[in-house]
């Protein structure tokens, strides 16, 4: 959420405006993380570089910020003692859901 907000402020200054930070963050909290920590080169080189290498994956994972062991306790039978199979953990994690 909060990198989003600060993607769809147009300057600086329209990212530190109150509506723009992000609930549950403070707003000297978020001052510092877009004037010393977003702004940084270094971050914006790294952040560079992540956003070219998500962009050549070939496989994307489905499970947004569940882990995998989670997906197996809950979806496939972890819970109740079963271990799944290598085919199952991957399908139930790089394929999209259809629900």
């Amino acid at each position: 959420e909060m990198s989003q907000k600060l993607k769809k402020a147009s300057s600086l200054e329209e990212a530190l405006k109150p509506e723009k930070v992000p609930k549950g963050l403070l707003w000297e909290d978020w001052e510092w993380l877009v004037l010393e920590h977003y702004t940084d080169p270094d971050f914006q080189i790294k952040s560079s570089i992540n956003s070219e290498n998500r962009a050549n994956l070939t496989m994307v994972s489905r499970t947004g910020s569940k882990p995998i062991r989670q997906i197996i306790y809950d979806e496939l039978g972890g819970k109740d003692g079963k271990v799944p199979d290598l085919a199952e953990i991957f399908k139930a994690t790089q394929s999209e859901k259809t629900e």
